[in-house]
């Protein structure tokens, strides 16, 4: 959990998707790789894997997959649980740059 904390602290945000390992893992992953290059340095894009983080996703009480968090200084700004085109997430991720 110190190790989260280290990763959501920081000033610019946080996009987290938690997901599950599964045959559309690959379209996800594709989903964050374009977030994250068109973010660029504006802000960090992190995967978790539930099903090998289980103490954090009781403790953020994630119930389905996939779960999409921003963290901005530590603190969740945005969340929600559903498939998410990447043009939303860059417009999401951009309200808090």
């Amino acid at each position: 959990m110190a190790k989260f904390g280290e990763l959501i602290g920081v000033e610019k945000p946080v996009l987290i998707e938690f997901c599950a390992n599964s045959n559309a893992a690959q379209n996800k992953i594709n989903t964050l790789s374009s977030v994250a290059a068109t973010l660029g340095k504006n802000a960090k894009v992190i995967k978790i894997n539930v099903n090998e983080n289980k103490a954090l996703i009781d403790a953020l009480d994630v119930q389905k997959t996939p779960t999409f968090m921003i963290y901005k200084k530590g603190e969740m700004q945005w969340r929600q649980t559903g498939l998410q085109d990447h043009k939303t997430l860059i417009g999401l991720v951009l309200n808090y740059v």
